[in-house]
């Protein structure tokens, strides 16, 4: 890949549109996430699904030791424990989903493995500050950093979409190859497993290469603009000013889309209304401040991080850097909601795989002709549906902001945050699918029950037979010999009508049985509905 050097796209047009005024500084985060799993050996593949999410697992991953170029982040932990010392985040948080970071450097190792991988000059991607996380539930979230010192906004979003300064000249997004390449790096780092210990048993989960994948195990992809300042010319824009003249250019900005018209690139006209609405969903609870959320975006405008003092509530809330240290805990507040989505989006799409076979099976099980196959899936689902109740009560507490969040000007932004990333919706959905799976399951073991009990009774009737024939047998032999003492004449009339009357007792017990036993098997059963 070429080097290449980005730069404010420039114009001779005498009336140049906002994005190229406007100028920011401060900090672009993307944030990725990406799915663990689908780099797990098959081997080992049912017993991450197994142990992913539980307090052995999570003990494993606290524990990890990465080599070169990974290093805990002292940072990040210093945010997060002062985070609860400002009432951001609850302990019960802290300790059930945060889990350590890990900065990448770039060393000769990363630069040999991003060459390899066909980034002949890496130079383009230094700029960028890794940093890696794995999370209880089984994700891997990637942030990377971009400083934006005094740059115009149409910059900032030309540095998002990776393209050149000169407009025609196109290179491709490559933000999730670098983090497709921080992963593999950081699996070789561990040494390509996770010990996890269950009881007296000491499980290996192993890995394969994660440089092979390409689209399958992206699951999100969020950006948050973090700013300090915001300058048209000399003058720092207010919050106030932004929301009542640059509204729509905040909104595109935002939006992270671009035009490009004659050889120059701007923003495309945006709703007034949408732009409107944006803005009146600004959560932050002074007018000094702009926290603004889409679904796929973030901008904390926060201007009283370089021109005054701020205190906050709290034990450390006096502290010189309490109010810096207060957004980094918001920032570190929505990479936690970002990857809670990706969780909850991930056991959707495994509760709905799995209906995708009830119907099939449904009808199986009511005519009750199982294959060693079906027999099987219904074990898979009975088993799936296990793990998932395992993780599913602590999304569902985790999808309450108070839960996580303490003050109650942290949990408005918050609860804010879960509305737009739908992740309550996407828990209804959850929770309906899982309903329908636990009534199949439910009504697969009334069926299995009625079957024991019709192969119980075919048994019973089958043993009622020889036992009655046994006793009209014995009943025959005495007979015979009472009637050697009548005379030949009689004892003949004697020994038919006797045959006779024990055959046909013999006969409507059998009958009587299999109208019985064939009543019970064909007796309508109520398949799911739901």
């Amino acid at each position: 890949m070429d080097m290449i050097t980005l730069a404010p796209t420039q114009t001779n047009s005498p009336t140049l549109p906002p994005e190229h005024l406007l100028r920011a500084t401060g900090t672009l985060r993307l944030v990725l996430v990406i799915n663990l799993g689908s780099f797990v050996d098959p081997a080992d593949a049912d017993m991450f699904r197994h142990l992913r999410g539980s307090e052995s697992f999570a003990a494993a991953i606290r524990g990890l030791q990465p080599q070169a170029p990974f290093q805990l982040d002292a940072e990040q932990a210093a945010v997060e424990r002062t985070g609860y010392d400002l009432r951001i985040f609850r302990s019960r948080l802290i300790y059930n989903h945060f889990f350590p970071t890990y900065r990448a450097g770039w060393d000769a190792d990363m630069r040999q493995l991003m060459a390899s991988q066909g980034c002949a000059n890496v130079g383009r991607w230094t700029r960028w500050t890794p940093r890696l996380r794995l999370t209880r539930n089984g994700l891997a979230m990637i942030t990377l950093d971009l400083p934006l010192e005094d740059m115009p906004l149409i910059a900032c979003t030309e540095q998002l979409l990776e393209l050149p300064s000169r407009p025609g000249d196109c290179a491709p997004q490559d933000q999730w190859a670098l983090g497709m390449l921080m992963l593999e790096a950081f699996l070789r780092s561990i040494g390509r497993q996770i010990t996890v210990a269950t009881g007296e048993y000491r499980g290996k989960i192993r890995f394969t290469d994660a440089t092979q994948f390409k689209h399958t195990v992206r699951l999100d992809r969020y950006v948050v603009y973090t700013l300090r300042k915001i300058t048209r010319g000399d003058i720092i824009l207010t919050p106030e000013q932004l929301k009542r003249e640059y509204a729509p250019t905040i909104a595109t900005f935002m939006e992270g889309v671009m035009i490009e018209r004659g050889g120059v690139r701007s923003y495309p006209s945006y709703g007034g209304s949408h732009a409107s609405d944006l803005m009146a969903n600004d959560v932050s609870t002074w007018d000094d401040e702009l926290c603004l959320f889409t679904g796929e975006s973030a901008l904390l405008y926060v201007p009283l991080i370089t021109s005054s003092m701020a205190y906050l509530g709290g034990p450390r809330g006096l502290d010189l850097e309490a109010y810096p240290t207060y957004w980094k805990g918001i920032m570190r507040g929505i990479e936690h909601l970002i990857a809670f989505r990706s969780e909850a989006q991930q056991i959707e799409r495994r509760t709905t795989d799995l209906l995708v076979s009830i119907p099939g099976l449904t009808h199986k099980v009511t005519d009750g002709y199982l294959s060693k196959s079906d027999i099987a899936l219904l074990d898979h689902l009975a088993t799936s549906l296990s793990d998932i109740f395992d993780v599913l009560p602590e999304l569902r507490s985790m999808a309450i902001s108070a839960s996580a969040f303490r003050a109650d000007y942290v949990r408005h932004k918050f609860e804010h945050l879960i509305g737009k990333l739908a992740i309550e919706e996407t828990l209804d959905l959850v929770n309906t699918n899982v309903e329908q799976l636990n009534f199949f399951l439910s009504y697969y073991n009334d069926m299995r029950l009625q079957w024991q009990g019709q192969r119980t009774n075919v048994l019973g009737i089958t043993l009622g037979v020889i036992v009655g024939f046994m006793a009209i047998s014995s009943f025959l032999a005495d007979t015979f010999n009472v009637v050697d003492g009548f005379d030949k004449h009689h004892s003949v009339i004697i020994t038919i009508v006797v045959a006779v009357v024990g055959l046909g007792l013999l006969a409507a017990a059998i009958r009587i049985a299999r109208k019985r036993f064939e009543r019970k098997l064909h007796r309508p059963s109520r398949p799911p509905s739901r």
